[in-house]
């Protein structure tokens, strides 16, 4: 008996040793790495010409450093980790395996020059600024990446009408005091100032905003949000106010619209026939209806978005990386030195992470975007600032909008104008339909805390998901006025001028990363970039020499970007 358990055991033993050479065996063949771990529970593996260093930081982490050899460049991670950070951390209390990818570096990508092209940033200080006078300004790529430049974009949405309205009018001595929502059996869908939705994937998730719009009162005129994402309504739809504050709040009355052909007039309209009911200080009152409105899309709620197969998890590396970077916690709203504004807060590493975690801020894998192979200098250009649906470059003045400025009349211009074939073709403001462009003012003032003192992105993007945007028509940009609600008017355009949930993000580190920003334009993007407004120079491009260390305070429109080789500003073919 014991001879035959000794033959089971050493055949055992044979079968493990074998089976697990070969799955070594295998494992190195088909992905030509060499594996660079120890007994650590992480195990690294490297793809490619380089090699990578593992230091413990703590008893649960350990930090990554990937070290290309001559002629090759750190790509990304894959396996356990994934982006473009480096260093990377890794929690190291239970078996990892990553792999480090190295990638050939090309002749003319030698991460020692500027010479490897641009992006095309435009201002909101005025067609006749910057060096080329036409609000235009440029960064190199090397400068790019050696200042890890933040980028943050969202989806259009594309055809879009809403089918359900909700029309009310609310005498409130502070807006921060006030709560509002709708609530059916399809959902719940709030007005600001409380939070904004982010309905991906069937599920409802909130995340507070930073800013609301401060203690002035309420507009003496109806406010309009739709509620689209409500539908269908067959049964009672629910109004509740919450008086946070130590005044009475009064609802003047409530209506639901339906439409079926946005904006002509509505198919029905329900009443509640309210005169006005007093919501007292520190009280919570709910209002109910029965209405039966259909949806003619059943994807009227918000739409999963394409590039969510793109995203990654956020990672311990992009918090310290955001963690160090120079971001106001308080930005001012003008610039003393040229006079115009600024105004950018961005979100410190625990507010972006609270982002992340809450599903409305979505960093995007550049590995997953790109396709694999960094265009070359002289291959390509584009440049959306010339296409006719760009709106004309406008001038924020003094008010701390910038990035009101780069997401409301930059982007979601853009988009609104090439999705409804407006040519926006002009000089200035004043040569354009004002009906089609969009206005900053409309969301700046919503999200500014009553004061102009700037707005962070995630707000202003948030807001535009939730509520969309005005026209100039509606509402002009004006830097001497910055508390306006705007007019029932201008809150009826909004409806049909929205945007997509979430919110995506993306640092650049490398080559990786310029490339799937330039494919992100390629596609019809624009991203508004979070930059130093006092490093502008009289030369228009940023370059390694002349921008670095920068201290986070204004938001710019990335429009485009050449591959051209740039010996001088000159040889700039988008410019």
């Amino acid at each position: 008996m014991k001879k035959k358990f000794k033959l089971i055991v050493l055949f055992v033993l044979v079968l493990s040793v074998v089976t697990g050479c070969s799955n070594g065996s295998d494992i190195a063949g088909d992905a030509g790495i060499t594996d660079t771990g120890s007994s650590s529970n992480v195990i690294v593996s490297t793809e490619g010409s380089g090699e990578v260093t593992k230091d413990e930081q703590d008893q649960t982490t350990t930090k990554l450093m990937a070290a290309a050899d001559e002629g090759h460049d750190f790509s990304h991670w894959e396996g356990d980790l994934s982006g473009t950070n480096n260093p990377e951390y890794i929690d190291n209390t239970s078996r990892k395996e990553v792999t480090a990818v190295f990638v050939a570096e090309d002749e003319s990508n030698t991460g020692e020059t500027d010479e490897n092209g641009v992006f095309k940033l435009i201002n909101s200080w005025g067609e006749g600024w910057g060096a080329f006078k036409d609000g235009s300004h440029y960064i190199s790529y090397e400068a790019a990446i050696a200042n890890n430049l933040d980028l943050y974009l969202i989806e259009p949405r594309d055809q879009y009408q809403p089918e359900a309205l909700a029309v009310f009018e609310i005498e409130a001595a502070s807006r921060e005091d006030v709560e509002i929502s709708f609530e059916t059996a399809e959902g719940e869908k709030k007005l600001y100032p409380t939070d904004a939705p982010y309905d991906y994937d069937g599920s409802m998730n909130y995340i507070e905003a930073n800013y609301k719009a401060g203690d002035s009162a309420f507009p003496g005129n109806n406010l309009v949000l739709d509620i689209s994402s409500l539908l269908p309504i067959s049964g009672e739809i629910t109004f509740t106010i919450n008086n946070s504050g130590t005044s009475d709040i009064f609802l003047k009355n409530w209506e639901i619209e339906e439409y079926s052909d946005y904006p002509a007039n509505p198919d029905n309209t329900y009443s509640s026939n309210l005169s006005s009911e007093k919501i007292g200080a520190g009280n919570s009152k709910s209002f109910t209806m029965n209405v039966t409105v259909e949806s003619s899309v059943s994807a009227q709620a918000l739409s999963s978005s394409g590039l969510d197969r793109y995203v990654r998890d956020y990672t311990e590396a992009d918090w310290r990386s955001r963690r160090e970077k120079n971001i106001r916690a308080q930005s001012n709203s003008s610039n003393s030195a040229a006079d115009f504004g600024r105004g950018l807060k961005e979100l410190s590493a625990a507010e972006m992470k609270d982002a992340l975690e809450s599903g409305i801020v979505k960093t995007l894998d550049s590995t997953e975007l790109g396709d694999g192979e960094i265009k070359v200098a002289g291959e390509a250009n584009l440049d959306h600032s010339a296409s006719q649906h760009f709106p004309p470059v406008g001038n924020q003045g003094t008010e701390g909008s910038c990035a009101s400025w780069s997401t409301v009349y930059y982007m979601l211009g853009f988009y609104q104008a090439r999705d409804q074939g407006w040519d926006l073709s002009a000089d200035s403001v004043s040569g354009v339909d004002q009906s089609q462009l969009m206005s900053p003012d409309f969301i700046y003032q919503l999200v500014n805390d009553g004061q102009d003192g700037g707005s962070y992105y995630t707000d202003n993007l948030m807001m535009l998901a939730n509520l969309g945007a005005a026209s100039w028509e509606e509402m002009p940009a004006d830097d001497s006025e910055y508390l306006s609600w705007g007019s029932e008017a201008a809150w009826r355009t909004a409806a049909a001028h929205r945007v997509d949930y979430p919110i995506y993000y993306l640092q650049i580190n490398n080559y990786t990363d310029i490339e799937a920003v330039k494919d992100l334009l390629d596609q019809g993007y624009l991203l508004s970039a979070a930059i130093d407004s006092t490093q502008y120079n009289d030369s228009g491009i940023w370059t390694v020499d002349n921008y670095s260390d920068p201290y986070l305070d204004h938001a710019n429109t990335v429009v485009g970007y050449d591959d051209g080789y740039q010996s001088s500003v000159e040889e700039i073919s988008i410019k």
